[in-house]
């Protein structure tokens, strides 16, 4: 056991010659399992991959199965499945010079698993009602919010993808030759998906800046259609913020995409975009600034309630973020926007992971919160319902599926 590992074991009440007597495991293989088990719940990608790296290529096959089958029944994928996720999540973190490569097993596996996550997310991106034009255009403020909401997630699916793919090159270049003499025709056949440069993610997530560029301009119009209205309304309000907003989006995607064959035509449509800026500037008066920080505000807001970091359970942000800025502001949202409700109303879909997040934190450090996770949820586990009891927490991974920086 490495110091690393025992120092994790220790930090988590792992005694490390504690043994489980209903573990069918061998007696090696029980210490690990304790760890890979507090690891895995307690959100600790790192502990998970510290333990598996050095361990798996000598397990003999026996060895995985009954390691996977103990695993299976605390609601933990099997030991491959397992390295892979956290291997991508910490990829798809923009941290995959973090960590350590892989022997030739565990590369083909990653290679096998990358060629799926890349080509779930360009079939979602193909087939959404957005990019086929089957769902008809928005008529209120809230439907051009939600439309702009599901562009901007999955944009994000492919900023993952591209990032999964850059790794999935990587690790396909470090097959060595006499390694590829020693391959199956369908092992050759997935280095040979990581040949090239990953066009089709470019190309997916050119049509989805386009159609950002659309949705943002008609958006415009139709927010400079409200402020003719001078009553007070929430489409109003909406607009006071959005008009000027996608103002300035349209602006700077403008001059990024800027044709130098066409510069008239470019300068033009600026021109045009500044006029319908002034003119929402106008005619919202003051409410202008005052939705600006309404809406700002809720944007952090959203991201303190529901946001949750990829580590610790969701209390911590990434190690990382000592070393990288941007550490500091990436954090797992729910795909589908949160909607702020009562809390005891008992009628949300989506509850935040931590109902009170600082109490948490407070509990984790001083050693009084029980780092137990059920498997079936967290839609229950709130103060007064049926799943809820203190010390205890359930943590819903399907809620946080999407990694996303900006509402």
């Amino acid at each position: 056991m490495s110091v690393g590992t025992l120092l994790l074991a220790i930090a988590l009440g792992v005694a490390p010659g504690q043994s489980d007597e209903k573990s069918p495991l061998p007696r090696g293989l029980v210490k690990t399992h304790q760890i890979l088990v507090h690891a895995y719940h307690g959100g600790n990608v790192a502990g998970v991959l510290e333990t598996l790296v050095p361990m798996l290529p000598r397990l003999t096959e026996a060895q995985i199965e009954g390691l996977d089958a103990a695993l299976g029944d605390e609601g933990i994928p099997p030991v491959r499945r397992l390295l892979v996720e956290a291997r991508l999540a910490l990829v798809q973190q923009n941290l995959a010079s973090s960590l350590p490569e892989p022997e030739i097993r565990e590369r083909l596996l990653l290679l096998r698993a990358v060629a799926e996550h890349i080509d779930e997310w360009l079939r979602e991106t193909r087939e959404h009602p957005l990019v086929t034009g089957s769902e008809p255009p928005a008529r209120s403020m809230t439907e051009f919010e939600r439309q702009l909401w599901e562009i901007h997630v999955l944009r994000n699916k492919l900023l993952s993808a591209l990032r999964t793919s850059a790794y999935g090159t990587t690790l396909a270049q470090g097959v060595t030759e006499r390694q590829k003499e020693r391959l199956t025709p369908p092992e050759i056949e997935i280095l040979k998906k990581f040949a090239g440069p990953a066009a089709g993610i470019q190309e997916a997530d050119g049509v989805l800046a386009r159609l950002e560029i659309d949705t943002r301009l008609a958006r415009l119009n139709y927010g400079l259609e409200v402020l003719e209205n001078d009553a007070l309304t929430k489409e109003r309000f909406m607009a006071a913020w959005s008009t000027l907003h996608d103002a300035e989006e349209l602006r700077q995607a403008l001059k990024q995409a800027a044709d130098e064959a066409a510069p008239l035509s470019h300068a033009a449509l600026l021109e045009s975009l500044e006029r319908r800026a002034a003119r929402a500037r106008e005619l919202a008066g003051d409410l202008a600034p005052q939705a600006k920080r309404f809406f700002e505000g809720l944007h952090w807001w959203l991201r303190g309630r529901y946001g949750i970091g990829p580590e610790l359970a969701g209390l911590a942000k990434s190690a990382a973020a000592l070393d990288v800025p941007g550490g500091l502001v990436w954090l797992y949202m729910p795909s589908q926007p949160p909607v702020a409700a009562d809390v005891d109303d008992g009628q949300r879909e989506i509850r935040p992971t931590y109902e009170r997040r600082h109490h948490h934190i407070w509990a984790w450090e001083d050693r009084r919160i029980s780092p137990t996770f059920e498997t079936g949820g967290n839609e229950d586990a709130s103060p007064g319902s049926p799943g809820f009891r203190r010390g205890e927490k359930s943590v819903d991974r399907s809620q946080v599926q999407t990694f996303e920086v900006f509402l």
